[in-house]
């Protein structure tokens, strides 16, 4: 089977693409969402510390790049976007400098039927990442960004000091430092187009306890699952709602797909609501 023949997902033909440049410091991807030049460290060839897959098609550098785990996140953001009527929500959980927040934005600009409008809730507690985010969405009154922890309960909460990633929230004790923390079913108040969490393995502590908010009001679910237990639990959880899977792929393993095969770091799962497929 000839990989480089295989037809990449249509969505991608929805919005008006670019070749990716850099300029003042600035790294603009082929929707023309920018990162700051240096902001991530490499993690190895192509990543960098936050899961970014720096390369891009083989091809046509105007989409991402086939054989990573980027590219599944792009086609599940862009099918949110695109199906999204008037106004584009979304949660990014484990925002991070907001990179896929940013993507949602130059998304939305780029769709090519446009005139949508948007709000976002972007939530990273960690005060680095957390500043970059601020700084990456310059004030835009339609994203709440919130510098604090996504808990199943209420109580006292921290995340590592000076974390370069791959930490997520924990029980407060020593050598952690304290943070807010929000429930995420409290978040969830009206229908949302794209929940996007990574939260480094918490994913089972948090979603069962907002399972009832998800069910009633997110249409399309990006998760990065972090472990095996973690992607089987939710895959239970989800398939007893009757969702329907999009992907499901392990972390830290190669994976044939149908593009061919990617290496997967995080893992990740995606569903759609069967109430909002019509």
């Amino acid at each position: 089977m000839n990989m480089m023949n295989l037809e990449l997902h249509p969505v991608f033909d929805r919005f008006q693409r670019t070749a990716p440049y850099d300029e003042y410091g600035l790294h603009y991807n082929f929707v023309g969402a920018s990162v700051r030049l240096g902001l991530e460290r490499p993690l190895f060839e192509g990543v960098v510390s936050s899961g970014r897959c720096t390369k891009y098609d083989v091809t046509d550098p105007t989409y991402p790049h086939r054989w990573s785990e980027d590219y599944f996140e792009w086609v599940d953001l862009l099918t949110a976007v695109d199906r999204a009527r008037g106004r584009f929500t979304m949660i990014d959980v484990g925002a991070g400098y907001g990179r896929w927040t940013s993507n949602a934005l130059a998304a939305i600009r780029r769709h090519k039927v446009g005139c949508l409008g948007h709000h976002i809730i972007a939530i990273e507690p960690e005060p680095m990442r957390y500043a970059a985010l601020v700084d990456g969405v310059a004030g835009d009154p339609d994203v709440t960004t919130l510098n604090v922890g996504v808990t199943a309960e209420d109580g006292d909460f921290g995340i590592p000091s000076n974390d370069d990633y791959g930490a997520g929230v924990g029980i407060a004790r020593e050598g952690l430092v304290a943070i807010g923390t929000v429930r995420l079913q409290d978040l969830i108040r009206e229908p949302i187009d794209f929940l996007d969490m990574d939260i480094q393995g918490h994913e089972v502590g948090v979603i069962p306890g907002a399972i009832a908010a998800i069910d009633q009001y997110v249409k399309l679910a990006h998760i990065a699952t972090h472990g095996k237990a973690t992607g089987d639990c939710l895959a239970r959880l989800f398939d007893g709602l009757g969702w329907k899977p999009r992907y499901q792929f392990e972390p830290g393993a190669e994976i044939d797909t149908p593009l061919g095969p990617v290496g997967f770091i995080d893992g990740i799962q995606s569903w759609e609501n069967p109430v909002y497929l019509t």
